[in-house]
C-alpha cells in the first residue's frame, strides 16, 4: 500500500526530529507549519476539521498499533477532549464519566 503525503511528510519530520535531538532545530521549526494545524483549535471551524481526522487516519492505518502515525490518534484525541472540556463542558466524555462516577457513588 503506498503511503499519502501525510504520511510520507511525518515520518520525514520524525525522523528529523530524532537525529537533530533537538526541538528547535531548523527542519523542526519548517515542519511545525504543517504539523501545527492538527495539534491546535482556536475556533469551530478548526474543530470541526480536527473532529473529522481520527476518522480519516482509522481509514488509512487501521488498528495497526506499529503504523507511525497511530500515535497521532492519541494526540488528536487529547487535543479533541480538552477543547470540548473548555467549550462544551457539559457535553465532553469527561463530564459525562464524571456524572457515571457521582451517580455510582449515590447508589446506597
Amino acid at each position: 500500500m503506498e503511503k499519502t503525503f501525510l504520511e510520507n511528510y511525518t515520518c520525514q519530520m520524525m525522523t528529523g526530529i530524532k537525529s537533530s535531538m533537538t526541538i528547535f532545530s531548523k527542519d523542526t521549526q519548517t515542519h511545525w507549519a504543517f504539523i501545527e494545524p492538527f495539534l491546535s483549535i482556536r475556533n469551530e471551524r478548526e474543530y470541526e476539521l480536527v473532529v473529522a481526522r481520527p476518522d480519516e487516519l482509522l481509514d488509512k492505518i487501521g488498528d495497526n498499533e506499529k503504523h507511525p502515525l497511530y500515535s497521532l490518534l492519541d494526540v488528536l484525541s487529547i487535543v479533541i477532549e480538552a477543547y470540548d472540556e473548555e467549550h462544551y463542558p457539559e457535553s465532553s466524555l469527561f463530564s459525562k464519566q464524571k456524572k457515571m462516577t457521582l451517580k455510582k457513588r449515590d447508589i446506597p
